[in-house]
């Protein structure tokens, strides 16, 4: 462990926190593509399942109208 004979400043401590944050800013989240890949997949889901739901609510109320010619 090294030692260092002079004090630390205030000047000392603001560097080592602005050197801290711009390592943190470098070390972002997801990027815009993958995230409007994510939201472009989680879109086609929301669609599918409202297809599917619709299509299986419409199966069920379908009126089923049967004529019969009599001879």
């Amino acid at each position: 462990m090294a030692t260092n004979p002079t004090p630390i400043s205030a000047k000392d401590i603001e560097e080592r926190l602005i050197n801290l944050k711009e390592e943190t800013d470098e070390i972002n989240g997801p990027d815009e593509i993958t995230r409007r890949l994510i939201i472009a997949g989680v879109a086609l889901v929301v669609l599918g399942a409202v297809y599917y739901v619709g299509k299986r609510r419409g199966e069920k109320t379908k009126t089923f109208i049967e004529v019969v010619r009599s001879q």
